[in-house]
């Protein structure tokens, strides 16, 4: 979308001329939080939805995406599933912060920022609808990091039940997959095997390598399966559990298969289960010319208001950066530090935005500078420029971004 393009006007191009004014007002709704579809004579639809954050996304469906009432309902499943699993994580996590403050309260924290992000990645996958098998990703995840983090955010559930989850720490592999998909299958895994344990029960995951892949392993000390259940685990809404979806294996399924991994199965009644996922390994090839900060990038943060500048300082520290921060114009400029990156807001009070990032370019205090605003970019203007309301783990990869850029022209001069 061109920069300065109302959202309306946007929608409004994008059907018949009969229906333009429909979808101004289906977007002008999503905005004050209420949903809307536009049935298009397509066949298609144009649906407005906002976000938390007070923005809207608008998706515009082809015909094709209506062709498998049964496809979607089981997407419409398993989405459901997976916030659900995301929320149970949220709230055992807030639990634990209101009962142990202090050091327990900030582990909480973490694991509910972990929770929201995963919850918040399952929402855009649908919304966008990237979850299919033709799309290849080629992340690299650090295997035994993920086990260690899900056994974290289900541990609160186990307390609660009296199981023992035991992670077994092992060799930090890298393998080929993106970490929300990881993190999903260990979670419907490690999930199930608790649900399904006695008071007193034992849930053991660990990794090891196999070859070529990574082999993830979660087993369980409980009830088993008979042959008939066992042929029909991974099977859409079957279960055995009272309060059970029969999606969580399902779900299991499809992600290792898109990640071109094979599932094990071991089990018979009275003696557990063990699952093996086989996740085939990946190698992080460094980037020619892209160099190694061996020290941690420094930040300048100016910005007026002060709830969001002791955030932003909060946050961009989580992603291992060192910040520094700023009320205003005048503050930033009698700072004698040099810093990689000047993230600054547009409107200052005490000055411009722009201006200011030139001046500690000049003065040698700033290599890289980025605006932050909430209005579109001025024509003409190069400056990295954040559009509000962002993430903050978007704006430190922005920064990164901009570090790795001024590596490899360093490199490309030396």
């Amino acid at each position: 979308m061109p920069a300065g393009t109302r959202l309306e006007d946007a929608a409004a191009e994008r059907v018949p001329f009969s229906l333009k004014g429909r979808a101004v007002d289906a977007v002008r709704a999503a905005r004050v939080g209420v949903p809307k579809t536009l049935e298009l004579p397509s066949g298609g639809r144009l649906i407005c939805w906002p976000n938390d954050d007070d923005s809207v996304r608008v998706l515009i469906t082809r015909p094709a995406a209506r062709a498998s009432e049964p496809a979607l309902a089981d997407l419409s499943g398993a989405a459901s599933h997976e916030m659900a699993n995301a929320l149970t994580s949220i709230l055992g996590w807030a639990d634990v912060g209101l009962a142990s403050p202090g050091a327990s309260s900030s582990a909480a924290l973490r694991a509910i920022k972990d929770s929201a992000e995963s919850a918040r990645a399952i929402a855009d996958d649908i919304l966008s609808m990237v979850r299919t098998a033709d799309q290849e990703d080629s992340s690299a995840t650090a295997a035994d990091t993920v086990c260690g983090d899900v056994v974290r955010l289900i541990t609160p559930q186990a307390r609660r039940r009296s199981v023992e989850i035991i992670h077994r720490p092992g060799d930090d592999q890298l393998c080929r997959a993106p970490r929300n998909k990881l993190v999903s299958i260990l979670w419907n895994l490690i999930h199930n095997a608790v649900s399904v344990a006695q008071p007193g029960g034992r849930v053991e995951v660990w990794v090891e390598p196999e070859g070529e892949a990574v082999l993830f392993n979660v087993r369980d000390d409980g009830p088993g399966m008979d042959r008939a259940t066992r042929e029909r685990a991974f099977e859409a809404y079957f279960t055995t559990r009272e309060k059970g979806t029969g999606l969580g294996l399902s779900v299991v399924r499809s992600f290792v298969s898109t990640l071109n991994g094979k599932i094990e199965l071991q089990t018979a009644p009275g003696r557990g289960a063990w699952f093996r996922i086989h996740i085939p390994t990946a190698t992080l090839v460094p980037r020619r010319g892209s160099g190694v900060i061996t020290r941690m990038p420094r930040v300048l943060v100016v910005e007026n208001d002060p709830i969001l500048r002791e955030m932003l300082q909060l946050a961009l520290e989580m992603h291992d950066l060192k910040v520094v921060v700023a009320a205003g114009r005048a503050e930033a400029l009698r700072t004698t530090d040099h810093f990689d990156v000047a993230v600054v807001d547009l409107n200052l009070d005490d000055g411009d935005g722009l201006e200011l990032i030139e001046t500690l370019r000049q003065t040698g205090r700033v290599a890289q500078g980025v605006i932050i605003s909430g209005s579109s970019p001025r024509t003409g203007c190069d400056m990295t420029w954040m559009r509000k309301p962002f993430q903050p783990s978007e704006l430190a990869e922005t920064i990164r971004e901009l570090l790795r850029r001024t590596n490899e022209d360093t490199a490309k001069l030396a």
